[in-house]
């Protein structure tokens, strides 16, 4: 067999590989499509924006104000205690502020719960061992206010009060 016949062999089978590979594997559905596209969309929007004012009751007491001249970096996660991804994303919200101590970034992380009972966060707060600052939005008006439609939702927002990232659903470092 010569090399432009075994070359041209080899060009078919990698066609024919591939043509059934697509065959074979289901593509994404057209809601899916949708919902990706539309989270793609949003978080363009987003970024840039100044980020919404916010004073919200801190779970243990206190407040805590968005507007803090702190941190150079604020991270806002909207979660329920009833979200599986939310709960998921609290083992990668501990990873993530250990890395940030640890390197001696100005970060702050505020877990905002929405529209539940402090006892329920509570729990939940000592379930998942959260060293964060764990806010009550009991009213819906910080969610509202920042356009949460599914949880968890990460916004970053920078020192200049500008979102830098928005995020719906679960955001794995």
């Amino acid at each position: 067999m010569t090399d432009r016949v075994g070359m041209w062999l080899a060009c078919a089978l990698a066609v024919s590989l591939v043509g059934a590979n697509v065959a074979v594997k289901p593509g994404l559905a057209p809601v899916e499509t949708r919902r990706v596209s539309d989270s793609v969309r949003r978080s363009r929007e987003w970024r840039g924006r100044v980020a919404p004012p916010f004073e919200l009751p801190l779970l243990d007491g206190g407040l805590v104000r968005s507007a803090a001249p702190e941190p150079d970096v604020t991270v806002v996660m909207f979660v329920t205690t009833w979200c599986d991804e939310c709960r998921d994303e609290m083992t990668e919200v501990r990873r993530y502020e250990q890395v940030v101590q640890k390197e001696g970034l100005r970060v702050r992380v505020v877990i905002v719960s929405t529209q539940e009972k402090a006892d329920d966060v509570r729990a939940f707060a000592r379930r998942h061992q959260l060293p964060t600052t764990v806010a009550m939005d009991e009213s819906g008006d910080v969610m509202r206010a920042y356009e949460v439609r599914t949880f968890p939702t990460t916004v970053v927002v920078a020192r200049d009060g500008r979102v830098r990232l928005f995020h719906e659903g679960p955001l794995r470092n």
